[in-house]
């Protein structure tokens, strides 16, 4: 015997925390805050069957333990993945509660029911397959004693540039006694925007620069980001035996590129030296002079220096190449430019322009015929 029940669908959003290398791991998905510090999480947003809201969204934190506060971002139309902070007063007693992350609508007047979905699995047999799934439907939050250190993400002065890279600063502020060595990187980076593996500040130094990257496809705006922190020892995957801490939002602006160059097709012959012309089209202003060089060459042929240099004024770049007698003749294609520009004492370098370059074989001289 069997009934089946029909009801209306509802607009639902259900949330639940991501980890950036694999979803179940407690070291990156544990809400986890030390007395007067700050952890950061990615919390991501998953529609529920038949759910027809489209529309930005704020989260609410329901069952907060006294002295914790929860800061995090709207939820743009949209978006599905964003950083989220939570810091304990200096004077939070150490506890733990079962909390919720719910999904509200910014425009209060739309009905959407929402919910907390937290799903771990366990791993108890060889191969790490999941035998079991644990779903939840609260999150476990604990405050604990004071972190030996903080972790300051200073903010950008300037915008990383579509096809563009940047370097982040981060400084580490040791108290009680600590010297250990402590591991930063973001958790959380907008679209299309990459960055370098796990960056290790030594014992000896309390500060360093992590290296973004943007593609081309990045959408420009501005974003808020945070530099995680953790010690080492312990257990890197799961975070046990470690204590993590975050800096406070920063606001990272994404742009377009400084400039664009449109490399023309050219040719040189094997054992001798030609001209590549780059047309120069300028997308943002920019002080002083950016240094062009040439990348992805076919083996056997260089640029010749000193690299050219030019201005926001200027429309067209020239390089020198040479190319050995051994290169093999043909035609090749993705030759590239590096534009290195300084602005506000630092060093922004971008990618942009495809080109192709034929190599010949030498020309015979007519003494020579």
């Amino acid at each position: 015997m069997y009934r089946i029940e029909i009801e209306s669908v509802r607009d639902t959003v259900y949330t639940h925390i991501t980890a950036p290398d694999f979803y179940q791991n407690p070291r990156f998905a544990g809400l986890i805050v030390p007395r007067g510090g700050r952890w950061t999480v990615d919390v991501q947003l998953a529609q529920g069957i038949g759910n027809n809201y489209k529309g930005e969204i704020e989260l609410e934190a329901v069952g907060l333990p006294r002295g914790v506060t929860m800061t995090a971002p709207r939820f743009p139309r949209g978006a599905t993945r964003m950083p989220v902070e939570f810091r304990a007063d200096a004077d939070a007693e150490p506890q733990a509660a079962l909390i919720e992350l719910l999904a509200r609508p910014v425009d209060k007047g739309t009905k959407l029911e929402s919910g907390s979905r937290q799903g771990f699995a366990l791993t108890n047999r060889a191969g790490e397959m999941p035998w079991h799934f644990v779903f939840l439907n609260r999150y476990a939050l604990a405050v604990t004693e004071a972190a030996p250190f903080d972790i300051e993400l200073e903010k950008p002065a300037i915008a990383l540039a579509q096809n563009g890279e940047l370097m982040l600063h981060a400084k580490v502020t040791r108290r009680l006694d600590f010297s250990g060595a402590v591991e930063i990187q973001p958790d959380w980076l907008p679209p299309g925007v990459s960055k370098e593996g796990m960056l290790t500040i030594p014992p000896e130094k309390d500060q360093a620069d992590f290296r973004v990257q943007a593609n081309d496809k990045a959408p420009p705006g501005a974003y808020r980001i945070a530099m995680n922190a953790s010690t080492t020892g312990g257990y890197a995957s799961s975070g046990v035996g470690r204590v993590r801490v975050s800096s406070e939002f920063v606001e990272l602006r994404v742009e377009q590129p400084y400039l664009t160059i449109e490399l023309q097709r050219g040719s040189v012959e094997r054992g001798k030296q030609a001209e590549l012309t780059g047309m120069v089209r300028q997308l943002r202003p920019f002080e002083g002079k950016a240094t062009v060089k040439l990348g992805q060459l076919p083996r056997g042929v260089q640029m010749v220096e000193p690299a050219p240099e030019i201005t926001a004024a200027d429309r067209t770049v020239v390089f020198r190449i040479a190319a050995e007698a051994s290169v093999l003749a043909g035609l090749y294609q993705g030759v590239t430019c590096e534009v290195t520009i300084r602005e506000a004492g630092q060093v922004v370098r971008q990618k942009t322009g495809t080109g192709v370059l034929r190599v010949d074989e030498a020309k015979r001289s007519e003494a020579g015929q």
